[in-house]
Parts: structure tokens; sequence; C-alpha cells
């Protein structure tokens, strides 16, 4: 009898769990650049001819590309394909990696998350322009 509790038990903490990844997908659906989660489950080892249960092997994120969808902000950007973009944390130093394209001009002129990590790349250089011709003013 407690076997078999025990295996409803199993069952519904587990679904509580997944419902959980699922209403987060729910809730995540417009938020730029937001991976979904799947759960997969597996089978508790049977002993003597009865199930111990079901519990969650793994929960993942999905690395699909999702749809680029036209903002009309002219420092959105998307990534199709493979691809992230490198932000840096200016409060620790810490690196990360995203595919959220909503970028904004920081008050230093650099390109930015709305959270204020700054993009990595090259920092933009005045140009320079070298040539033969005498007429050409700079």
């Amino acid at each position: 009898m407690i076997g078999g509790l025990w295996n409803g038990y199993s069952g519904l903490n587990t679904y509580e769990k997944a419902l959980t990844a699922e209403s987060n997908n729910s809730s995540n659906t417009n938020t730029v650049g937001y991976k979904a989660n799947d759960v997969r489950f597996e089978d508790l080892m049977y002993k003597n001819g009865t199930g111990s249960g079901v519990q969650i092997e793994q929960v993942f994120k999905r690395f699909q590309q999702g749809d680029i969808k036209p903002t009309g902000h002219s420092l959105d950007i998307g990534i199709e394909g493979k691809g992230y973009f490198m932000v840096n944390d200016p409060q620790n130093n810490e690196l990360y990696y995203s595919r959220a394209g909503n970028f904004q001009l920081g008050a230093d002129g650099l390109l930015q998350t709305p959270d204020g990590l700054k993009v990595q790349g090259l920092t933009p250089q005045e140009p320079q322009v070298i040539t033969t011709n005498p007429d050409y003013i700079q």
C-alpha cells in the first residue's frame, strides 16, 4: 500500500515541476531572447514487479531559432542561426552571453543592454583617411 502511495506522490510531485516549467515558458513568451525549457521524465526502477514512481530526468533549454520581428528601433539586432552577443557587467567585470538584441546607447555612447551590460566588440575609432589627392580636405 505504501508503495502505491509513493508512486502517486512521485507522479504528482513530478507533474507539479513540469507545470512550473511550462508556466515559466508561457509567462516569458514575449520576453526578448527567452529560451523555453523542456522537461524529460524517467521511470524509477522496478522492484519486485512494481514500479517506484517517476521523476524528472532532465530540464533543458530549447535553442531553436526564434522569430525575428521588426521593432522599428534602430539599435535592435537579431541573430539568425548560431551565435550570441557577448556582454560585460561593469559592476563585477563578468562576461555573459545573450541572444537578446534589444540594445540602447549608454551615457558613454557605447551599445548596452537595457540592464546596463556593455556589448563587447570593437570601440569606434575616428576615421582616418590617407590619400594622395591634394584637393581632399579632412
